[in-house]
């Protein structure tokens, strides 16, 4: 009998594995110190609080698992980061072949790999990187939720919205975007997401409940720290949208240059073999074609 074929799922977990493994050893071969984050993580994963000074408590609480079991080191730190970014990266791949089918989201997992934020950055344990994948998971959830009218797909969605919030405030943001997308697609006619959209904000907030009283109590000392050591606090408006469009050239232009070499490379080939002209696309007779 033919030995049974891995996944996709499975293959493109093992590809992301070899991926970090590689990026990893680079950096700690040449790392003469752990970036700023991970020694601040390493000191406060001593003790268990409901908040930090300078930021909620999630990547805190989750870097004590791995601290408990392997020690705290730097490579613990380095590990947990890794981990984070590939979930990220996952759930990103998870997204796009629910919308696009598997070689879309192939071709976006490869650019996005090629985004030096990803690979150099490896090693990063801070609150950005644990967000990634409560970002990613929210959109993959709110689609199926829509997609599949089964509220239990809203109640995990309250959950990632809730814990995204405790790893850093901005999951604002993914919250907005998950409401504005209830909106366009017409999810508010249906009572199945009228309540489904109650239910994940119900549990989201009864997750972030106690920090917030933490905030209170502590005189909501992160949201102050962020408002006075923003970078563009001290700034002008000019000032503000010339720093603002200076980082949006790097992100675009720098991080992600060989993420448009490689993009760029595959739309000659595709334009040049009639092998690749075959795309998945959603067609409008389908369901979610809209939404989609």
């Amino acid at each position: 009998m033919p030995a049974p074929s891995l996944s996709l799922d499975i293959k493109v977990l093992i590809g992301l594995f070899l991926f970090s493994v590689v990026w990893l050893l680079q950096i700690d071969s040449s790392s003469l110190t752990a970036p700023k984050d991970n020694l601040e993580q390493l000191t406060w994963v001593r003790s268990l609080e409901w908040g930090y000074y300078k930021h909620p408590p999630l990547p805190t609480w989750l870097l004590s698992v791995p601290v408990h079991l392997f020690g705290l080191s730097a490579r613990t730190s380095y590990a947990t980061g890794a981990l984070f970014t590939l979930a990220g990266l996952f759930l990103f791949w998870k997204l796009l072949n629910d919308l696009r089918g598997s070689r879309y989201a192939t071709l976006a997992l490869l650019a996005a790999m090629c985004i030096t934020y990803y690979n150099e950055r490896m090693h990063f344990f801070n609150h950005e990187v644990v967000l990634m994948p409560f970002f990613a998971a929210s959109a993959l959830l709110v689609w199926r939720a829509v997609g599949s009218r089964q509220l239990r797909w809203w109640a995990a969605l309250g959950c990632c919205l809730g814990l995204g919030a405790l790893a850093k405030y901005q999951m604002i943001l993914a919250a907005v975007a998950v409401f504005l997308f209830w909106l366009a697609s017409g999810a508010w006619r249906e009572r199945v997401h009228m309540i489904g959209l109650v239910l994940a904000a119900a549990i989201s907030l009864a997750i972030i409940s106690p920090h917030l009283y933490w905030l209170f109590l502590n005189d909501f000392g992160p949201i102050r720290y962020a408002t006075e050591s923003s970078l563009g606090a001290s700034l002008g408006g000019g000032a503000r949208l010339l720093n603002t469009l200076h980082w949006l050239a790097d992100q675009l232009l720098n991080r992600a240059l060989l993420a448009w070499v490689l993009l760029g490379l595959v739309m000659a080939l595709h334009r040049r073999s009639p092998l690749c002209r075959r795309t998945h696309r959603s067609v409008p007779g389908q369901p979610m074609h809209r939404a989609r």
